[in-house]
């Protein structure tokens, strides 16, 4: 016996009408694409971005660095007193760079990261 319902074959004794269940009430629906704007501007220019986090719990103490210019990232990390490890990533544009920088602040901080120094 199976242990999930599986297809077995079409019933033709039901109709198409009868299997439909309307809700009582239904979703409200999203606006539609033509309706919808989102405004940029292009002619802003993405300002450099250095932000620094530290970690100090039990035994351990490190640090980690952002910072983004144009569309480059470079993340510095290690243990407080050393000058750590830098790796950097070249993503598309500018924009792509600060979204996938506030995305791993986001991660460091869920941690428990604390920031002490931005720019």
């Amino acid at each position: 016996m199976p242990r999930f319902p599986s297809f077995v074959h079409v019933r033709h004794d039901a109709e198409a009408q009868s299997l439909l269940i309307e809700p009582a009430n239904p979703p409200p629906r999203a606006p539609s694409a033509a309706k919808a704007t989102i405004k940029t501007n292009t002619n802003v220019k993405e300002q450099p971005m250095k932000r620094r986090f530290e970690f100090v719990e039990g035994s351990s103490a490190k640090f980690w660095e952002i910072s983004t210019a144009g569309a480059d990232v470079t993340v510095t990390f290690g243990r407080l007193g050393t000058s750590g490890q830098t790796q950097t990533k070249t993503l598309p544009d500018a924009e792509a760079a600060a979204k996938h920088a506030n995305k791993l602040i986001g991660e460091k901080t869920k941690k428990g990261y604390q920031e002490v120094a931005s720019t």
